[in-house]
């Protein structure tokens, strides 16, 4: 049960996101994990992935309660 409530807040602090960072984080989210491949999948650079989705997992850490510094896989477990 925790984990379900974890995966439901989870993708509703997703939905907040602005709509280019929230649709990268979905697809990280899914197993697609290559830059190379989410750039090809959102015809962007892939800086531009990069940036967007450093800026997603900050957001997300904030809005979860994460320390900034918190490994990434906090954000889904």
């Amino acid at each position: 049960a925790p984990r379900h409530l974890a995966c439901r807040e989870m993708l509703a602090a997703i939905e907040k996101l602005p709509k280019p960072q929230a649709d990268l984080m979905v697809r990280v989210a899914t197993g697609q994990s290559s830059p190379a491949d989410l750039a090809h999948s959102v015809d962007c650079p892939v800086g531009t992935v990069m940036s967007r989705l450093a800026r997603a997992r900050a957001t997300l850490r904030r809005d979860m309660g994460l320390a900034p510094d918190a490994p990434v896989t906090e954000l889904f477990w």
